[in-house]
């Protein structure tokens, strides 16, 4: 099993960032789903004027009881967020403040979490009862899209992703663990 478990790590790890490389650059499989605000530059100024560190922002913001705070003056103001929240508009983002710079080191990262990811899928595979070829290359398309409900889904739900940009991460991600499950099925027995 060692031997199937590194083939299947390099293997679907290489695939896995092959596709990601060309659905990203090549197709647009993405970009084509995303929208541009009508004035990009005034968005991000309002953003650097009001986001005073990198991380996670949501409009409108969770209302967390502060110190001090009377339950009436939470219930207040868990009003008026439910107000907010009832006419919109509504944001989830995730913010750099910083310039992104040289890419080496997200596209290591990318690389590493698909070697990671190959490793997990193969070691599931190799521990299932799927025998025939296309039953492995099946069993390891329904883990990516197990994957892809629990995670991109509550996306759409929770956060209003478009449903454009749902179906392009669907389609990313079954069609490049499709690919990868071609090679693993072959190695992971």
């Amino acid at each position: 099993m060692t031997g199937a478990l590194i083939r299947g790590t390099v293997l679907g790890g290489v695939v896995l960032f092959a596709w990601s490389m060309l659905s990203w650059t090549v197709l647009g499989l993405h970009t084509s789903s995303l929208l541009r605000f009508t004035d990009e530059t005034a968005v991000a100024q309002a953003i650097v004027d009001n986001a005073p560190q990198a991380g996670v922002y949501t409009i409108p913001a969770e209302v967390t009881k502060a110190v001090g705070m009377s339950d009436e003056q939470f219930k207040a103001a868990q009003m008026v967020t439910q107000d907010r929240m009832k006419r919109g508009p509504e944001l989830f983002a995730a913010v750099r403040l910083g310039g992104v710079g040289s890419m080496t080191p997200y596209i290591v990262i990318q690389v590493l979490t698909q070697f990671l990811t190959a490793f997990l899928v193969t070691l599931l595979l190799c521990n299932s009862k799927a025998h025939s070829y296309w039953g492995r290359v099946a069993f390891v398309v329904c883990i990516a899209l197990a994957g892809g409900v629990a995670c991109i889904l509550p996306e759409w739900n929770w956060w209003s992703f478009s449903t454009a940009y749902t179906a392009s991460a669907f389609a990313d991600l079954l069609a490049g663990w499709f690919l990868a499950g071609l090679l693993l099925a072959r190695f992971a027995k």
